[in-house]
């Protein structure tokens, strides 16, 4: 048995709010000491003329989900090989991958904008089976509800998901 509410995200709060911060100790910054440099640099022009960090998040989530730059594969996402970066091997060379890929590509983006993000596994909500006359419905959760997706801390907010993988 499991309670839960839906939060309610208000647009205007979010533009308004700050995701950023210039604290180099924050952990939801923190980028690894390898990353290739246009990582950041193509985080940097897909979010030119972003107004506020908000837009900068929700153009990154959009440009992960246009079908035209990636494909989603549960097959056919490649091997990585050892001396390569992970989210540029996925951004710049195979392309196409599952959640796992598309959600660590845009945590880390983000954190090339300093835009405070965290990698998030758990389960998409399932399969609703019943509604009781209690208000209170059952789902049937499996291992195919599997999934990885983003969230963003935004100030006086809190955390905030996004879904950059396409199927979702």
């Amino acid at each position: 048995m499991l309670n839960y509410q839906s939060p309610i995200y208000y647009e205007q709060n979010l533009i308004d709010s700050v995701a950023s911060t210039l604290n180099p100790g924050n952990p939801y910054i923190q980028l690894p000491s390898r990353l290739p440099q246009r990582v950041g640099e193509l985080a940097l022009n897909i979010t030119e003329g972003a107004k506020n960090d908000y837009e900068k998040v929700k153009m990154i989530e959009a440009f992960l989900k246009d079908a035209s730059n990636y494909s989603y594969t549960l097959k056919n996402a490649e091997y990585v090989p050892q001396t390569r970066d992970y989210v540029d091997f996925f951004l710049f060379d195979t392309k196409r991958g599952y959640c796992e890929h598309f959600s660590s590509a845009m945590t880390v983006m983000l954190r090339t904008l300093n835009i405070q993000a965290r990698w998030v596994k758990g389960y998409s909500p399932g399969e609703k089976i019943s509604t009781e006359l209690t208000n209170q419905s059952k789902f049937r959760i499996t291992e195919a509800n599997a999934h990885a997706w983003v969230e963003v801390y935004f100030e006086n907010i809190g955390w905030v998901p996004f879904e950059p993988t396409p199927s979702f």
